[in-house]
C-alpha cells in the first residue's frame, strides 16, 4: 500500500516535470517565431524606408537641378536675339525640363538605384506660369520600390519687358524737357507726354510728370555682327581706305573686311545683301543702299538713301539723306538734313536731330537734341532729356497708333521688337521660382 503509494507520488511529480518542460517549450517556439517574425517586419519596414528616403533625395536633387537650368537659361535668353530669342522664350517650360533631364545625374545612395525623370506639367501661357514635374523611383536591394513625386513651379520672363520701348506715349523723356525760350518749341500730339520734369509745366496741358520716369526706360539691345558662315563672300576688302565703287553680279551680296580696314563705299545703287566692315564705314556719292549694314566702328552717310538697315558698334552720323530702314548704333546718333520714312532710330547714348523729317520711332539711352526744325510722325524717347540746342529749335511729333503698329510688326525690324536685344534687359532673381512641392506617391509593385 505505502509502495503504491510512493509510486504513484512519483510517477505524478515526473508528469508534473514533464508537462512543465512541454509548456516551456512550446513558449519557446512561440517567442522564436514571433521574434523571427518581427525581425523579418522589421526588415521589410528598413527597405521601404529606405527606398522612400532615397527617391525624396531624388526628387530634392531633381528641384536644384532644375533651378540651376532655370538661371542658366535666363543667362543664355540675354544673348541671344531675333527668332533665336523668340525660340528659347516660346519654349521656355519644355527646354527647362529637357535640360534638367540631360544633365541631371542620380545621387549616389550605397545599395540604392534611383531613376528620376523631368517633364513640363500644367502651363499657363497667359500668365506666363508653369510647372516642372519630378518624379523619382527608388530600389532596394530586396527589390523594394517606393515613388516619391515633385514639382517647381516657374514664373516666365521676357527678358524684353523691361524693353526701351514704351508704348502709347508720342513723347517720353526720363528726364527733363526743356522747351526754348521764345516759344514751347514742342508740339506732340496723339498720345501722352510722359516727362521727367519740364522747365515750363503749364506750357503743355497733356504732359504728365513722373519723378521716377527715368527707371522705365531701358537701353537694352546690343550690337551684334552678322553670321556670315555658310555665305559665299561676293568681296573681302582687306586694304585700309579701300574705295569700293562696283560689286560683283547678282543679289544679294556679302560684302566682309579684315579688322580695322576703314573702307568707302561708292555706287549706285549698292545692291541687296549683307555689308560688314569691321572698321569704319563711308558711304559718299551713292544712290540706294538696298543691303543690310554692320560695321564694328562709325558710319557716315553723305547724301543717298538707305533702304536696308543700318547696325553699327560706334557712331551713325547722316547729313542730308534719306533714311528708310532703321539705324542702330552703340554710340551716338547724329542726323542733320534729309528725311525718309523709317523704321527704328536706336542710339545707346545720345541722339541730335536737325533740319529733319521724317516717320519712326526714335530712341536715345541718353538725351535728345534737337537742333533745329524736326518732324516726326511716330515716336520720340529718352532716358534722359530732351532739349534744344539753338533757340529756334522745333520738336513736332505725331502719333498714330497704326503707323505705330506697322512698325513694331514689321519683321524688316524683328531685331528690335522680337528679342532683338535677347534679354539685354536685366536678368531675373530668384522670385523666378515661385513654389516647390515634395511628396510621396507610395510602393509600386
Amino acid at each position: 500500500m505505502v509502495m503504491r503509494f510512493l509510486c504513484n507520488k512519483h510517477g505524478s511529480a515526473i508528469i508534473m516535470a514533464l508537462a512543465t518542460m512541454a509548456l516551456l517549450l512550446i513558449l519557446g517556439l512561440a517567442v522564436m517565431t514571433l521574434s523571427t517574425g518581427a525581425l523579418t517586419v522589421n526588415e521589410a519596414d528598413a527597405a521601404v524606408n529606405d527606398a522612400y528616403y532615397a527617391a525624396e533625395a531624388g526628387v530634392n536633387s531633381g528641384i536644384e537641378q532644375v533651378k540651376l537650368e532655370v538661371a542658366k537659361y535666363y543667362k543664355r535668353m540675354s544673348e541671344e536675339h531675333g527668332s533665336a530669342y523668340a525660340s528659347l522664350y516660346n519654349n521656355f517650360f519644355s527646354n527647362i525640363a529637357a535640360n534638367s533631364s540631360n544633365n541631371f545625374v542620380e545621387p549616389s545612395i550605397k545599395g540604392m538605384s534611383t531613376i528620376t525623370t523631368f517633364s513640363p506639367g500644367h502651363i499657363n501661357n497667359s500668365a506666363n506660369t508653369g510647372d516642372i514635374l519630378i518624379s523619382c523611383k527608388a530600389v532596394s536591394p530586396n527589390g523594394t520600390k517606393y515613388v516619391v513625386n515633385g514639382s517647381v513651379s516657374l514664373k516666365r520672363q521676357d527678358l524684353n519687358s523691361s524693353n526701351w520701348y514704351i508704348p502709347n506715349v508720342v513723347l517720353y523723356a526720363g528726364g527733363t524737357l526743356t522747351l526754348n525760350q521764345y516759344n514751347d518749341g514742342v508740339n506732340a500730339t496723339g498720345a501722352p507726354i510722359i516727362v521727367g520734369g519740364t522747365s515750363r509745366p503749364w506750357a503743355n496741358p497733356n504732359c504728365t510728370i513722373k519723378s521716377d520716369a527715368a527707371d522705365a526706360v531701358n537701353a537694352c539691345l546690343t550690337y551684334s555682327p552678322p553670321d556670315l558662315s555658310g555665305k559665299t563672300i561676293s568681296l573681302y576688302i582687306t586694304a585700309a581706305n579701300n574705295v569700293v565703287s562696283s560689286y560683283p553680279p547678282g543679289s544679294p551680296i556679302y560684302v566682309t573686311s579684315d579688322p580695322g580696314v576703314t573702307v568707302t563705299l561708292q555706287a549706285n545703287p549698292i545692291p541687296q545683301g549683307i555689308i560688314y566692315i569691321k572698321g569704319n564705314l563711308y558711304l559718299y556719292n551713292h544712290g540706294d543702299v538696298n543691303a543690310d549694314i554692320y560695321c564694328d566702328g562709325n558710319v557716315e552717310n553723305n547724301g543717298g538713301t538707305l533702304r536696308g538697315n543700318i547696325y553699327c558698334k560706334g557712331s551713325f552720323s547722316m547729313t542730308n539723306g534719306q533714311i528708310w530702314g532703321s539705324v542702330f548704333a552703340d554710340g551716338p546718333i547724329s542726323i542733320s538734313g534729309g528725311g525718309g520714312n523709317s523704321g527704328v532710330i536706336y542710339s545707346s547714348s545720345k541722339l541730335t536731330l536737325g533740319n529733319f523729317s521724317a516717320g519712326g520711332i526714335y530712341f536715345s539711352g541718353g538725351d535728345i537734341v534737337i537742333n533745329g526744325g524736326t518732324t516726326i510722325q511716330g515716336a520720340v524717347i529718352a532716358k534722359g532729356g530732351i532739349y534744344p540746342s539753338v533757340s529756334w529749335s522745333q520738336l513736332t511729333v505725331t502719333y498714330s497708333q497704326s503707323y505705330i503698329d506697322s512698325i513694331v510688326n514689321n519683321s524688316k525690324y524683328e531685331f528690335f521688337f522680337k528679342g532683338g536685344g535677347g534679354g539685354s534687359g536685366k536678368l531675373p532673381d530668384s522670385s523666378v521660382i515661385t513654389a516647390q512641392n515634395v511628396k510621396a506617391a507610395g510602393l509600386i509593385y
